[in-house]
């Protein structure tokens, strides 16, 4: 980087709302911010400004941001300029382009501005490291006569890098070609536990979790290319045995007269927080795959059948009697009442991903006689006994998803229990501090496979029984896990079932 008192970042991208969002990030960062709309622009501004560093948008018309970072390269008046790729792109295969062309780290869109300037900060840092060990060297290479001026130039360097290091958040180690620790800064103290003397001469290879050893393994495998650079994500394991995920930046340095490398610097950063939010995202985005699905399919049938009898009416009006009618009128009616069903259960379900509830203690006598209100005309329909206990144990919860957990497996008692269904109902104190509240069934009971895949996310009932619809008890885990317990159930063929939920038990004054 040349001696300028900011550091000047070129930031090539073909779209002005992003140029203008980036450019005012890193202005108020203390850059200073030059832009290019295109690749061939970039390439001239390149040449002419000499950034310290610069950020390239993929996706560009004309010469995309790989083949502008392949000039880049390929040129000696900018070929050391570190390169940050901004990508939309998610595919793994992009980005290890992204890293064949030359690039040094990437970014995606849209932009995380406190990610970015840690990535430049980061990338800067490596870059002054790099060169002031070419510098010196080179200086060993080209003074041979002068050697006790290089060696007090290279002990200044070690000086400036160990500041750098010292006072850095990050891990900055250096390691040999096969990863054993040469130097590590005080940051693995910090992220892990462990002090610089306990890791220095061990292998980066003995904090790495199992399952992620290979990944790692990739960046002791020597490149014919020098320098290479190499990005892994990981969990390393901390001195109290858990696990912390890093981000970890591998550049080879490499010896100037043979271009053969001699040594690994490496960036780690704690990037915990940012896989959590993204493995969230990918479980949010399968289950919404899932539930969309069983929308679909359980809304279609109602449906179809509204249709078949409109039809039916349209078609045979004039030779319908008032009971045909009558008749139609209310298979409609009663398919219309199921498709409202699903649609309540859809709003309860975003209602309880995305809210957040203060626990209080239920009164279980008035929930329960409000679930009998509201399935009346079914507990008449089926001709149904509820057996209900004098009194019940106090837990905490939220009143109005506790319902819905008593509708659902009262429902389905009602479904699937004895001809005609007698549910007993009742609570159990348990040992661990909550309390276990249940229905047991007369029905046919269930089997052990068919248990274990009752509760999964949108498992549909009727692959198991003839009716129902696959929300309903997915719906019950996700409400009773959100209120701090769980579910299950206990069962054997020909023995009935009992569904049991479990919530927080009230602290009772001693």
């Amino acid at each position: 980087m040349t001696d300028r008192t900011q550091p000047v970042i070129l930031v090539v991208d073909d779209s002005p709302v992003n140029l203008k969002f980036v450019f005012t990030a890193l202005q108020r960062a203390n850059f200073t911010i030059v832009s290019a709309e295109n690749g061939e622009d970039g390439l001239v501004m390149a040449k002419d400004r000499q950034p310290d560093l610069i950020l390239l948008d993929v996706m560009m018309p004309g010469i995309d941001g790989f083949e502008v970072c392949e000039r880049l390269k390929a040129d000696p008046a900018t070929r050391s300029i570190p390169v940050i790729f901004m990508t939309a792109l998610s595919d793994s295969v992009d980005k290890v382009k992204g890293f064949e062309v030359g690039g040094d780290d990437y970014v995606t869109k849209p932009v995380d501005v406190p990610e970015v300037i840690a990535r430049i900060h980061t990338q800067l840092k490596i870059y002054n490291l790099q060169q002031d060990l070419h510098a010196q060297n080179q200086r060993l290479v080209d003074e041979n006569q002068k050697r006790k001026r290089v060696q007090d130039a290279l002990r200044e360097s070690r000086w400036r890098y160990r500041l750098l290091a010292e006072n850095s958040t990050d891990i900055i180690s250096r390691q040999t070609l096969v990863g054993v620790y040469l130097y590590v800064s005080p940051a693995c103290t910090t992220l892990l536990g462990y002090t610089m003397e306990e890791v220095i001469g061990t292998s980066a290879l003995d904090y790495i979790h199992p399952d992620d050893l290979d990944t790692v393994k990739a960046v002791y495998v020597l490149r014919p290319d020098c320098p290479s650079t190499h990005t892994a994500t990981y969990r390393a394991r901390r001195k109290d045995g858990s696990f912390v995920w890093l981000e970890t930046i591998n550049k080879t340095v490499c010896d100037t007269e043979f271009g053969q490398p001699y040594e690994i610097v490496a960036v780690s950063r704690d990037v915990t927080e940012r896989v959590e939010l993204a493995e969230q995202l990918r479980m949010q985005n399968q289950e919404l795959d899932a539930f969309a699905h069983t929308v679909a399919h359980d809304l279609k049938n109602p449906l179809a059948t509204i249709i078949s009898y409109a039809d039916f009416m349209l078609a045979m009006w004039a030779r319908l009697d008032d009971e045909r009618l009558q008749d139609s009128v209310s298979n409609i009616r009663g398919t219309s009442q199921k498709g409202l069903y699903i649609i309540d259960e859809l709003m309860l379900l975003a209602s309880v991903r995305r809210g957040h509830v203060e626990l209080e203690p239920l009164d279980m006598t008035e929930i329960v006689e409000q679930v009998q209100e509201r399935l009346q005309l079914m507990i008449d329909e089926y001709q149904a006994q509820l057996i209900l206990p004098d009194e019940w144990p106090l837990a905490l919860g939220y009143s109005a998803w506790v319902e819905e957990v008593w509708i659902n497996y009262l429902s389905n008692g009602l479904k699937y229990g004895g001809r005609p269904p007698a549910l007993e109902l009742g609570a159990t104190p348990a040992s661990d501090g909550t309390v276990r509240f249940w229905v047991k069934d007369n029905g046919s009971g269930l089997s052990a496979q068919e248990q274990k895949r009752l509760f999964a996310e949108f498992v549909r009932l009727d692959e198991i029984r003839i009716e129902g619809h696959g929300l309903g008890l997915s719906i019950v885990r996700r409400i009773v896990e959100k209120l701090g317990g769980e579910v299950g159930i206990e069962s054997e063929a020909g023995q009935g079932s009992t569904f049991w939920f479990s919530l927080p038990a009230v602290d009772q004054p001693g």
